[in-house]
């Protein structure tokens, strides 16, 4: 791409940024929710009525946000039921919107089916006095930004939790789904350590994120792909690049780009190489820096082509440091001192 291109590509995004941002500074201030991830407070003191949105009795709100709310229900027709759910109902003014409700219904339509150990599964789709709303298995846990400031995973489940991930990306992708905004709070983690992917490309964005409705962005700049970032449709490889990003968070604890401002993050991933992962981190092992720097490639013919060919990368990476690991172990139980 031409320098004068790229010139006018960043201004352009920082306009249309620039303007989602004032909206956001002019609306009443919410915190954006997590989707389907139970709250870690008591939301008994949420304030709303029980009612009752479709077959389903509300017991308490989530989180809620600009696009929508997200509130914990049961089926009306078993209120003392101790199977919970998650039901997000869409702001009003976004399910009026022709393309929001197009793309909801065509999301559903492909996700309907869709069952899978590491995806949150959907329930029930359908309208509420002209609000969409989508219910969906509630996972009673963390996102995984969370998980990571509370547990501390060592490097095995680190990588344990890694291959979740493309197990359900994998999953996604074979549906033909593109998630569009991988990111560490859509993928949340269960108490027993069971990765869940969540809100492919089901919500509604947030104000932030409107500006995917002139056709040239889907997602979240900081972790966007560079093909997104030109206005290329994303693809199943511009999830990977996501996830690049997403695992270079989980085992160096910081991104690879030195930016902080949307301007700063579209030169980043349209130019800047990534600091190699073992300068943040020297214990890190070379297999797994391959992995994530091969995710980052600006091309995405030179990323791995599919999840499924990252899992087994994965892997392979983990049953190395397992071996390590256990090398290391039978030496100082043989008494051999090892460094």
């Amino acid at each position: 791409m031409s320098r004068g291109i790229g010139t006018w590509l960043r201004t352009r995004l920082e306009d249309l940024l620039e303007a989602a941002l004032t909206r956001l500074r002019r609306a009443p201030s919410t915190t954006p929710p997590t989707l389907y991830l139970a709250s870690t407070q008591d939301d008994s003191t949420a304030r709303v009525k029980p009612v009752q949105i479709g077959s389903w009795k509300v017991l308490g709100v989530i989180a809620s946000g600009a696009s929508a709310t997200v509130f914990r229900v049961v089926p009306a027709w078993a209120p003392a039921s101790k199977q919970h759910y998650a039901l997000k109902l869409h702001a009003s003014s976004l399910s009026a919107e022709r393309d929001a409700r197009s793309r909801f219904h065509r999301e559903i339509r492909i996700l309907k089916g869709l069952q899978h150990r590491n995806v949150v599964g959907m329930v029930e789709a359908g309208e509420h006095r002209g609000q969409l709303f989508i219910v969906m298995e509630l996972v009673e846990g963390r996102n995984l930004r969370q998980a990571l400031d509370h547990q501390k995973p060592q490097l095995t489940g680190k990588l344990d939790w890694a291959i979740q991930i493309a197990r359900a990306l994998s999953a996604v992708h074979r549906r033909g789904v593109v998630h569009r905004d991988l990111k560490p709070e859509n993928i949340l983690t269960t108490r027993v350590g069971v990765i869940k992917l969540a809100d492919f490309g089901l919500a509604v964005q947030d104000e932030l994120q409107k500006i995917t409705r002139v056709g040239l962005l889907v997602g979240t700049p900081a972790y966007m792909a560079p093909e997104t970032m030109m206005g290329h449709e994303p693809g199943p490889r511009s999830d990977l690049y996501s996830l690049g990003l997403v695992l270079y968070e989980l085992f160096t604890g910081c991104m690879p780009f030195k930016a902080q401002t949307v301007g700063e993050f579209i030169d980043a991933h349209l130019a800047a190489a990534p600091v190699p992962p073992r300068r943040r981190d020297a214990s890190l092992p070379a297999s797994v820096e391959a992995i994530i720097l091969r995710l980052l490639e600006k091309d995405p013919d030179a990323r791995y082509q599919s999840a499924d060919e990252l899992r087994e990368a994965l892997e392979a990476s983990l049953a190395e440091v397992v071996g390590i690991a256990r090398a290391a172990q039978e030496a100082r139980e043989a008494g051999v001192q090892v460094a």
